[in-house]
């Protein structure tokens, strides 16, 4: 029986560009996701375990000016459905 995959879309948008941009966009890439659109990230066939490091990566990035988010969407479904 082989692990569940899913679709997973996150799309967030900072205040302003900081230091840390360019190392969340490089490791949402190393993870397996796609920029699929302004600050629009998917991936079709993520692990559980690949959309929760994706999500780190996105807030530990955040942790030294978390007022810089303006949003963070986050849509998961089954791959495939």
């Amino acid at each position: 029986m082989s692990a569940m995959k899913w679709r997973a879309i996150i799309q967030f948008s900072l205040d302003r560009d900081i230091d840390s941009h360019r190392s969340i966009r490089l490791a949402l890439t190393k993870i397996g996701f796609v920029k699929s659109g302004t600050g629009k990230w998917e991936a079709t066939a993520a692990s559980p375990y690949e959309v929760k490091d994706a999500i780190n990566v996105i807030l530990d990035n955040l942790k030294a000016e978390p007022e810089v988010l303006d949003h963070l969407l986050i849509y998961i479904d089954r791959a495939g459905d």
